[in-house]
């Protein structure tokens, strides 16, 4: 939603002039740090304010390094830190008197306390959901105004008895909060971003009207032919007024269509009221994944509007039209989009640790380098990204499956199944309006590594999905991910011949439903740390094999995008790699380092498999008992007549074999398109290829070898935790 500046509203960006300091005796709202008269004094032992530079996770801003800082990084986390801001309002002009005010917070990491002028505003906890106050009475116009925000993100404490040695997995998360301390190689131990990281504003009114929150729900008939959006606005009034009209318009974002306007008369009280409407347009341009068609939008713009055709009130907001279900069974799990099913080419998404690095920028690139690569879904890894995601993901047509904060061992209290319905709910309040979302999934491997923890955790996963599907019925929810026998989540996660040891030909008979993790970690070069720093001093005492990482890493995303379409629709809907980008400079599980380059050294790393195999369409070599089958697989809607296959063998001694043929390829199918008439054992390596009709290269594989692979030596070795770094002897 966008509040647009008319009707006598305008925006003040509280941006510059912050100053912080940390309450290392906790001792704040004792000496009233919230006064604007506060002062530090040699008896209390408080710090001076210390300026920033702008507003953003405060190791980003005050760590000599906020990634490999190792224990100086949780003196951040141990005690809470004070932001404060002198600023002033202008008269608003004309002598109008200020009728509204308020202050928002895009996003503070983690639990906020506020007061303005010495008065307590409340307290918030969460990191990415906006929240706001009406400080109207408690503005000072002309003379300078006091705002200070308390922030604190704590260590967890509780650990679940018996599981020291595995702490990871067994520690009480007691905020609803993803992006910190998973130990495991993917968070560092003493990572937890804290501070108020996206911006503040304050916004004036002199208005007799202001728009509060504007909720629009797009839905789609079930043959598909009549859209509709429902509008539930907020507006608030000084006075009674009946003379007043809205409207809602709904209109292609790319305008290509007339608008459809509904109007109606709006009665207003002299407090906040509700107006709920709707508008239908027929035939609507369907929102779908960029390999299925465009991802068309609509934009919904509602008015408040005067007897005199003024408008008093506007907000904005973009929509999309599509249907989303997932099928849920032992013989066949798909994911059904706009009522056809979808096969997911997907990896999990966490692209820093600390979100306020993130940018529109930096989201595109990612984005569109995975689309590049064949992915049509991105998971968001146990956290929130920031609004500008959702907005690339709308654009360019990627599926997101979003996942809440909840991951792994949670508090079983009552208090806290209160605190994490309300920020999963919040979650769900502030993304549900994305067409690029579909599905939810409230619990991340809920009690699954601590046994004790499983039911209670799945308690919690079944409540929240309730909760979940009362606020969005449009979408399926997930309960618990890699809970596989519960029928309300089904998924599966499976790492053999990686970080569960054994090798990943193990599991070679399985029959995946829907993996939605697997994976193995890989470095990148030794040159992208540089020559100085804490990790490439450490990564100097061990040995280099990154070459045979990323060779390992190509082969074992191989074999499992293989095994899955292989399978596609007996039973398997599809798959998620895990995961697309490293989460920081030594989280290796991405198939781009943390700076955006791919693992490309030995024999590629992932992206080559997703490159080769990944595709909306691609050719497979199925090795089976009897022999070597080559499949087609097409994604597309679109049938591929006259296509030509092509391949080459290298036998062990030396010979050479080619051969083609000419097939057709059914839309949204798989065919077995030839046997080579050679026995595993005898081949030393295999081309294919495959062109449409017009000679256009459709797809390429070629397979170095046959033979599964074992692991690196001394894979997956261990986690240096004062550097949160993989070390691999």
């Amino acid at each position: 939603m966008k509040h647009v500046g008319v009707g006598g509203r305008r925006t003040i960006e509280l941006r510059d002039g912050w100053r912080v300091l940390q309450d290392v005796h906790d001792n704040g709202e004792r000496l009233g740090i919230f006064e604007p008269g506060f002062a530090a004094t040699t008896a209390n032992g408080v710090s001076g304010w210390e300026e920033i530079p702008e507003l953003g996770h405060l190791q980003l801003l005050l760590a000599d390094d906020p990634y490999a800082g190792g224990r100086q990084l949780r003196s951040f986390n141990d005690h809470a830190w004070w932001y404060r801001l002198d600023f002033p309002v202008d008269p608003a002009g004309d002598g109008d008197r200020l009728r509204f005010a308020r202050l928002r917070f895009e996003g503070v990491d983690y639990h906020a306390t506020v007061w303005l002028n010495g008065h307590r505003l409340g307290e918030h906890e969460g990191y990415f959901e906006p929240f706001n106050f009406d400080v109207a009475e408690l503005l000072t116009i002309g003379r300078p105004n006091v705002l200070v925000v308390r922030v604190a993100s704590p260590w967890d404490a509780r650990i679940v008895a018996g599981t020291e040695d595995q702490r990871a997995f067994g520690v009480e998360r007691a905020m609803v909060k993803g992006t910190y301390e998973h130990m495991d190689g993917l968070v560092p131990r003493d990572v937890n971003p804290v501070g108020i990281w996206r911006p503040a504003v304050l916004e004036l009114g002199v208005g007799e009207v202001w728009s509060h929150e504007l909720q629009v729900t797009a839905t789609l008939s079930d043959d598909l032919t009549t859209g509709e959006v429902a509008v539930e606005w907020d507006v608030e009034s000084v006075r009674a007024r009946d003379d007043l009209r809205w409207r809602v318009s709904l209109a292609p974002a790319d305008r290509m269509r007339p608008a459809i306007v509904s109007e109606a008369p709006a009665r207003l009280d002299p407090a906040r009221n509700r107006l709920t409407g709707a508008a239908r347009v027929s035939r609507p341009r369907l929102w779908q994944p960029w390999d299925r068609g465009a991802p068309d939008r609509y934009d919904v713009v509602v008015e408040l509007v005067g007897e005199r055709g003024e408008v008093l009130a506007r907000d904005e907001s973009r929509v999309g039209f599509r249907t989303v279900e997932l099928e849920r069974g032992p013989e066949r799990t798909a994911l059904l989009l706009n009522g056809r099913p979808y096969y997911l080419r997907g990896t999990s998404y966490f692209p820093d640790l600390y979100l306020s690095s993130m940018d529109e920028g930096r989201y595109r690139r990612d984005v569109g380098a995975a689309v590049a690569a064949g992915v049509n879904c991105l998971r968001v890894h146990v956290h929130v990204e920031q609004p500008a995601f959702y907005d690339v993901c709308d654009e360019l047509g990627v599926l997101v499956v979003q996942d809440s904060d909840l991951n792994w061992v949670v508090p079983d209290t009552e208090e806290f199944v209160d605190r994490a319905t309300a920020v999963v709910g919040a979650m769900v309040r502030s993304l549900r309006e994305h067409p690029s979302i579909a599905a939810w999934v409230c619990v991340n491997e809920g009690g699954i590594l601590v046994e004790e923890m499983r039911e209670p955790t799945r308690r919690l996963a079944h409540h929240l999905a309730a909760v979940v599907a009362a606020l969005d019925p449009t979408r399926p929810t997930i309960a618990n991910s890699w809970d596989t026998e519960d029928p309300g989540s089904g998924d599966e996660h499976v790492y053999a011949g990686s970080l569960t040891g054994g090798a990943y030909a193990d599991v070679r008979d399985a029959r995946f439903r829907l993996l939605t993790e697997f994976g193995v970690d890989a470095p990148p070069p030794r040159a992208r740390y540089g020559s100085d720093g804490p990790i490439a001093a450490r990564l100097r005492r061990e040995p280099d094999r990154v070459t045979d990482h990323h060779d390992y890493q190509y082969r074992l995303t191989k074999f499992y995008i293989e095994r899955c379409r292989l399978e596609r629709w007996r039973p398997n809907g599809g798959y998620i790699q895990f995961m697309w980008i490293d989460a920081c400079p030594q989280s290796w599980y991405g198939v781009l380092d943390h700076w955006g380059c791919p693992k490309v050294d030995g024999a590629g790393g992932a992206l080559r498999a997703f490159r080769e195999v990944g595709r909306p369409v691609a050719v497979l070599l199925d090795v089976t008992a009897d022999g070597l089958d080559v499949r087609v697989v097409n994604d597309l809607l679109r049938g591929l007549p006259g296509a030509t296959l092509s391949w080459s063998v290298l036998c062990h001694d030396g010979r050479r074999e080619t051969d083609a043929v000419t097939l057709d390829v059914p839309p949204d199918g798989m065919v077995r398109a030839a046997r080579l008439p050679h026995h595993r054992e005898h081949v030393a390596a295999v081309g294919l290829s495959l062109t449409a009709s017009d000679s256009e290269p459709l797809a390429d594989n070629h397979y170095d070898d046959i033979v599964d692979q074992p692991a690196p030596a001394g894979y997956p070795g261990v986690v240096e935790h004062e550097l949160g770094v993989r070390l691999m002897p």
